[in-house]
C-alpha cells in the first residue's frame, strides 16, 4: 500500500544478497492488485500473521476476482449485485449476501490493514 513513483518494496522472503525491490508494476504482477488495492485484498481474503480476520469463505483466488472486476471495497460494497455477474466466480450468485452480511467485518479488517501515514512522530 506505501509503493508508489518513488518509493520501492523489499521482498523479505527474497534473495538477502541481492536487491528485490519491487515497484508498482512488480507488486501487481505478484500480487494480482495494484499497491493501492492491496489493503482491499487484505480486507477480503484476511491475514492470519497479522490477525486481519477477512471475510470467512473469500480467499485469494475471490477476493482477486472481486477486486479485478469490480474495484476496491467501496465499489464492491457500492454495487454489491455486480458480484452475480463475474464469470467464473464460485459461488458468485450468493456471494453478494455473504458479503452484505460480513461488511462490519470487512470494515475493521480493512482498518487493521491500513498502515497509518497520519501520526505525529
Amino acid at each position: 500500500q506505501l509503493v508508489n513513483a518513488t518509493v520501492s518494496l523489499l521482498d523479505p522472503k527474497g534473495d538477502p544478497k541481492k536487491s528485490d525491490a519491487m515497484d508498482a508494476v512488480e507488486v501487481q504482477q505478484k500480487f494480482g492488485v495494484p499497491p493501492n488495492l492491496i489493503v482491499d485484498l487484505l480486507a477480503l481474503q484476511g491475514d492470519k500473521v497479522d490477525n486481519i480476520p477477512g471475510i470467512p469463505g473469500v480467499g485469494p483466488k475471490t477476493a482477486l476476482a472481486l477486486l479485478q472486476n469490480i474495484g476496491g471495497l467501496e465499489a464492491i460494497y457500492g454495487d454489491l449485485e455486480a458480484i452475480a455477474n463475474i464469470k467464473g466466480l464460485r459461488g458468485a450468485k450468493t456471494l453478494g449476501a455473504k458479503l452484505a452480511e460480513q461488511e462490519d467485518v470487512a470494515r475493521l479488517s480493512h482498518k487493521l490493514a491500513t498502515i497509518r501515514c497520519d501520526v505525529d512522530l
